[in-house]
């Protein structure tokens, strides 16, 4: 594998072959083409196979430190350190190079997820769209070496990128939708103003009603202050049909769209595991309850609390708001015949399976953790808990493999 390097102007000249002639192109590690490669786009090369390997992460802010300074491995930016992949990268970083600390960038991610090449902040001709995660207040160093605090952005793009950018507009709030793009030497930032879209998902997701979606089509699914990059395929056979669901949607001059934020349709930004203990505890005039649950193999505890929760021991969904749980339900059972990749089949119907979804097994009324490879081998009867139907989003989350012997 060679390279990388950025699809830019004359980009194709650099590669040791043609690469509109690739027989295979990825991008982010998904089956796409050469027509999809956008610029700024980074890109991976081998002419032996006549494949490019494309990616598109990237991150925008402040550069805050680059160690060392002489010959740098490692630079901070945006509050998290990326090691340094590229010699380019690394020239670009350096006392001979055109970025310093203090100075706004762009760091394209490679392969390795570290910093393979260094770009201005924000292209002219690009607009970034996205969430407001977070605005803070960081501790900055300019060129000269003296520190300044500036109130921050912290973006998520609805490439699933993330980006910071110093903001003065005093009216902007975590979770909200937000595009920003250059003004000369500047970039401006403001609140989008939403617009939705409704109409069923094709079941090959390249049409949302009548509407085709651009093959390079960059969706969000946001709730409260989170968001997750959500790609065409996870949206086959949805129904949008409450203009709620999209919260903002942008077509190119033929008609596609380009850009789609969705109102926490697909659910898999929340969390999902098993309440292990439901207790009622008397207190005074009041009742309290105490709930314990498993979530990624780290068990939680309420403790008393006043809320009420509706939710009895057993698979359930777990939301939170601003960082503090927020509600939780039960899912729904459903007998499964058979396993197959990221198909689940019922008696009457087939369910896709969250490539996340962890595998229990249940003995003597108590859940252990499991795994897919175990389950596989067979000996079990399998039950899939689904959080709602699936042509509203919903998926297998949690699957429960009772031994056959029981």
């Amino acid at each position: 594998m060679e390279g990388p390097v950025i699809v830019e102007d004359q980009w194709a000249q650099k590669l040791s072959f043609d690469p509109a002639a690739a027989r295979t192109v990825y991008r982010d590690g998904v089956l796409s083409s050469y027509a999809a490669l956008q610029p700024g786009d980074l890109v991976y090369w081998s002419e032996s196979m006549r494949t490019l390997w494309a990616y598109t992460t990237r991150v925008s802010g402040t550069i805050t430190a680059i160690t060392p300074s002489d010959s740098p491995t490692s630079v901070t930016l945006a509050g998290n350190t990326y090691s340094i992949e590229t010699p380019s990268a690394a020239y670009a970083l350096s006392p001979l190079g055109t970025y310093q600390v203090g100075d706004t960038a762009t760091l394209l991610l490679g392969r390795s997820g570290g910093a393979a090449a260094v770009t201005d902040r924000i292209s002219a001709s690009s607009t970034l769209y996205g969430l407001i995660e977070d605005i803070s207040t960081q501790t900055y160093t300019d060129k000269h070496g003296e520190s300044y605090a500036a109130k921050t952005l912290h973006l998520i793009a609805t490439d699933g990128s993330k980006h910071t950018f110093p903001c003065q507009e005093k009216y902007l709030r975590p979770g909200d939708l937000v595009e920003i793009f250059p003004v000369g030497e500047d970039v401006k930032i403001q609140r989008l103003k939403q617009d939705s879209v409704t109409g069923v998902v094709s079941g090959d997701g390249a049409r949302l009603g009548q509407t085709p979606l651009a093959q390079n089509a960059e969706i969000l699914d946001v709730y409260e202050n989170t968001a997750l990059r959500i790609f065409p395929n996870r949206l086959a056979g949805l129904r949008l049909t409450e203009p709620g669901m999209v919260k903002y949607y942008r077509l190119n001059a033929a008609g596609e769209i380009t850009h789609l934020i969705l109102n926490n349709v697909t659910g898999d930004l929340h969390q999902y595991g098993i309440v292990t203990s439901v207790d009622s505890i008397e207190g005074g005039l009041s009742m309290m309850s105490s709930y314990t649950y498993e979530v990624g193999g780290q068990t939680f505890s309420t403790g008393p609390i006043s809320q009420i929760f509706q939710i009895s021991v057993g698979p359930a969904c777990f939301v939170s708001k601003k960082g503090s749980l927020d509600s939780m339900t039960n899912l729904t059972p459903v007998a499964l015949t058979s396993l197959e990749g990221d198909k689940a089949s019922a008696v009457n119907a087939t369910w896709r399976l969250w490539e996340n979804a962890p595998v229990y097994e249940l003995r003597d009324n108590e859940y252990y953790p499991s795994s897919r490879s175990i389950v596989d081998h067979g000996g079990y009867t399998l039950t899939g808990y689904y959080d709602k139907p699936s042509a509203e989003g919903g998926m297998i989350r949690i699957l429960v493999a009772r031994p056959q012997a029981d």
